[in-house]
């Protein structure tokens, strides 16, 4: 009865196989089955792909003859697996085949596990991938293979399927390199329980989204990468892969740990000032920020501070804490009070220096800086140092006058002395005299008038001088002309006394013996700069001259030696006299007194 029984079952099995054979030589897809990694039947669309004679000529052969070898590794990975975890169904994979003839095929390959005679093996359905297909694959590839990224796909197991150009510039290895190899090549011993932990969240269909970590190069170095790892699922919904993208993010972090490092350095900045700080939302008024020192400064909390709008904090309340004001600073993007005074909190004065100013912090967020500089100590001071100017201004003023009213005693003096004199050449001493002595106190009159301390306007200076020694020193009936051209020059006190006394002595000797006889003349003085910082003062007149053979150094005259000893010594300049036409006096010196001359 059992051998009954087990031939009808043997015979059944062959009726079915037969059928099942029928099937497949029927299908007008190429189908083959593959036992033991060899073919072991192909149907006619299988044989006509291969472009074999008939299926004998493969029967029996290993089915990785038939790969090209660049597929090699994917295709043994893929059959290794397939004996391992008998999956009903593998993933899609594309393959390249080797056709009997040497030309290559590119087919798009799944399979279905199967039992066939008693063995372990698999049925495969390749499909050629036409021209459309392969252009959209293509160009799939091509943005794949253009990605900086590198684009991996890998199995469960953590071996690589695929490997693309960003891949190879990332971590050095090309494809032939890392195909069939594990993922942990690239991981740090140290992150390997990191990939661990990822293949299960993916077994589970979970994605990993920007994981920052590290991988490693192919020359050993690590690269600061974000991974983002998808599952890959077949048909049926049931994960057999996964894809990774993995971005270089050494960039990226450098910038952040720049601008880390930048923060750190304002924060550090902002609190160490020594002057308060406010910063304020350029569009609502709203204090988003305040530093210690303005903390300090008032007495008010930070949190007295945040959360309001500037006008809502007492002590600013004269400030921009007005919303008009505050429209103008946003209008103007600046505002400065000089002195401006603030409260604190126990209602103590503060004298500061408010400055506030408009800028970018994002792209589409404006703040304003308010710094607010405490002057109160430096206010103190200048009203000190004002007072003490005015002092000393007041004493100097008095000083000049008091030394005006001497000069102008000395010269009472003297002419109350002169009216008891007959002799002339005495009289003409005491003349002389007085004249040198107004020329003094013009200078002091001048000071005191001007309220000026150590120089005046020589303009006004020489016009009045020259007027009065006119006035002094013209004979009656005489028809002299004199004509004064002077530049506004400020010049010092001690100066301007050398340089009066030079003009009384030169204007005084012309007037007594450039025209005897009361002749008609001009006369022509002028004061300039000339040069690269120095003054000329010239001293002209059309009179009879002084002779040529007569030495004016050596002239027992205190007039001249007066003169050269001023021009020389005091004043370090140098003086031309022209005796061609006339008399002319040419001066020059150094306009400051820290210049050589």
């Amino acid at each position: 009865m059992d051998i009954i029984e087990q031939k009808k079952t043997e015979q059944a099995l062959i009726k079915s196989e037969e059928h099942f054979r029928i099937l497949i030589e029927n299908v007008p897809e190429p189908v083959f089955i593959q036992t033991q990694e060899k073919f072991a039947y192909l149907n006619c669309a299988a044989v006509k792909l291969f472009q074999a004679d008939s299926q004998d000529q493969l029967v029996g052969h290993p089915v990785l003859e038939r790969i090209h070898p660049k597929y090699h590794a994917i295709v043994s990975e893929r059959m290794r697996m397939n004996n391992k975890e008998r999956q009903a169904v593998a993933p899609l994979i594309e393959e390249k085949y080797i056709r009997m003839d040497g030309s290559a095929i590119e087919v798009e390959v799944s399979e279905f596990l199967i039992e066939f005679k008693e063995l372990n093996g698999s049925l495969v359905f390749p499909r050629v991938i036409t021209n459309r297909k392969r252009g959209d694959r293509g160009r799939l590839a091509a943005i794949v293979d253009s990605s900086d990224d590198a684009i991996i796909a890998k199995d469960l197991e953590g071996t690589i399927m695929s490997w693309n150009a960003g891949a190879e510039r990332m971590f050095g290895y090309g494809a032939e390199e890392m195909i069939g190899r594990p993922i942990t090549v690239l991981v740090p011993p140290n992150r390997l329980d990191e990939e661990k932990q990822i293949l299960q969240s993916l077994r589970r269909g979970e994605r990993v989204d920007h994981l920052e970590t590290v991988r490693l190069r192919k020359d050993g170095l690590q690269v600061d990468v974000s991974v983002t790892s998808s599952p890959i699922k077949d048909a049926y919904g049931k994960v057999v892969g996964v894809s990774k993208i993995i971005r270089d993010v050494t960039d990226y972090k450098l910038v952040n740990e720049a601008l880390r490092k930048s923060e750190i350095r304002y924060r550090r900045l902002f609190e160490a000032a020594k002057d308060g700080i406010l910063i304020l939302d350029a569009e609502t008024g709203m204090v988003l920020d305040v530093n210690k020192y303005l903390i300090d400064m008032l007495g008010y909390t930070h949190e007295q501070f945040t959360g309001k709008a500037i006008w809502e904090l007492g002590f600013l309340k004269d400030v921009i804490a007005n919303q008009k004001n505050f429209i103008e600073l946003q209008v103007n993007k600046y505002i400065r009070y000089e002195n401006l005074a603030l409260e604190t909190v126990d209602g103590q004065h503060v004298d500061v220096e408010f400055v506030s100013n408009i800028y970018k912090e994002e792209e589409d967020k404006k703040v304003i800086q308010c710094n607010i500089r405490n002057i109160t100590d430096r206010k103190m001071l200048d009203d000190k140092l004002k007072k003490s100017l005015k002092e000393k201004s007041l004493l100097l003023q008095e000083l000049n006058h008091r030394v005006n009213n001497n000069l102008q005693l000395m010269l009472n003096l003297i002419s109350l002395q002169r009216k008891n004199i007959t002799d002339e050449k005495t009289v003409a001493l005491f003349n002389e005299t007085q004249s040198r002595i107004k020329s003094i106190a013009l200078v002091h009159e001048k000071l005191y008038l001007t309220k000026g301390f150590s120089d005046i306007n020589f303009s006004d200076y020489l016009k009045d001088l020259a007027c009065s020694i006119f006035n002094s020193f013209t004979p009656p009936g005489c028809e002299l002309i004199m004509k004064v051209e002077a530049e506004n020059i400020q010049l010092e006190t001690e100066r301007s006394v050398a340089c009066g006394l030079i003009i009384n002595e030169i204007l005084s000797n012309v007037f007594k013996y450039a025209f005897p006889g009361n002749k008609k003349g001009e006369i022509y003085v002028s004061f300039h700069r000339v040069g690269s910082g120095d003054i000329e003062l010239v001293v002209k007149d059309n009179g009879v001259g002084i002779p040529e053979r007569l030495d004016l150094r050596a002239v027992n005259s205190l007039g001249m030696k007066l003169i050269f000893n001023l021009v020389e010594k005091q004043l370090g300049g140098t003086i031309t006299i022209d005796r061609s036409s006339g008399t002319l006096f040419k001066i020059i010196f150094k306009e400051s007194l820290n210049e050589p001359s």
